[in-house]
């Protein structure tokens, strides 16, 4: 008996990955071969459009510097050979779209038989579209990133700075006067121009070491120490971090304030 796929049918994101899996097991060869057939002639392009822009750009880049007149041909030839390009890719998309939704659908109307000429049918159906969406989708997702993601980044850039600036303008005079022993919070500083050693005010740090950090006694203010829970400290020294020594998972800090 052939094993069916539900498509219409409402399932858990497990199930939806199973299934997924399991008709690309059974109808994946079926399907590429069909894929192949329809898109064979817009991928065969791209890649020619490929061949001629690495062509275009690489042959000829050395014939510029030679003749003025060389430079005119190769600009011409380089963006002819990215408009085909984009041309191909636009249509191999669309074709794949297209091949998948219809072999698709003809699963479902045939009870999981599909029908080679009624996949074509529906490409040549939907393919304008298809494509038509797609295009949509793609001004819209670029307005989307050039009305929010360009600004939302400036601004992000333009807080931070500003915070740093404001905040690093104010420094703490040096006390220099405890040692670093395990437990020690001590204030971090700027190296640069600070002749007086003067601390920051918004970095600090807590040693963790149990023989200390004497060498640091006399560059940094120890301004407190951990009373307790230096087991938290230990645990946070063994979260895994990037190169720059930054834990992949942010570490939140509840402080109180007391009088």
């Amino acid at each position: 008996m052939r094993e069916l796929i539900l498509f219409k049918k409402q399932r858990e994101l497990g199930d939806i990955l199973t299934d997924t899996f399991k008709f690309i097991r059974l109808q994946g060869k079926y399907l590429f071969t069909l894929i192949l057939k329809i898109t064979g002639p817009a991928l065969s392009i791209l890649l020619l459009s490929y061949v001629y822009y690495m062509y275009a750009t690489l042959g000829s880049f050395d014939n510029i510097f030679i003749e003025a007149a060389s430079f005119e041909g190769f600009a011409t030839n380089v963006i002819v050979s990215i408009l085909l390009m984009v041309f191909a890719m636009i249509v191999f998309y669309t074709l794949l779209h297209c091949t998948v939704l219809c072999y698709i659908q003809s699963y479902i109307n045939n009870d999981g038989v599909v029908s080679e000429q009624e996949v074509r049918d529906g490409v040549k159906a939907s393919f304008w579209s298809i494509l038509g969406s797609g295009v949509l989708v793609n001004i819209m997702v670029v307005i989307g990133f050039l009305f929010c993601g360009i600004p939302g980044f400036y601004l992000g850039v333009v807080l931070a700075s500003t915070m740093r600036s404001t905040l690093g303008k104010y420094t703490i005079p040096a006390e220099i006067k405890y040692g670093h022993n395990r437990g020690a919070l001590a204030a971090a500083k700027e190296y640069r121009a600070n002749p007086d050693d003067r601390s920051s005010s918004y970095e600090f740090y807590i040693v963790q070491s149990s023989g200390g950090a004497n060498h640091l006694n006399p560059n940094y203010t120890v301004f407190g120490r951990v009373t307790s829970g230096m087991e938290v400290v230990d645990k946070i020294a063994k979260l895994e971090t990037d190169g720059s020594e930054w834990p992949y998972s942010n570490v939140f800090i509840e402080a109180k304030i007391k009088d």
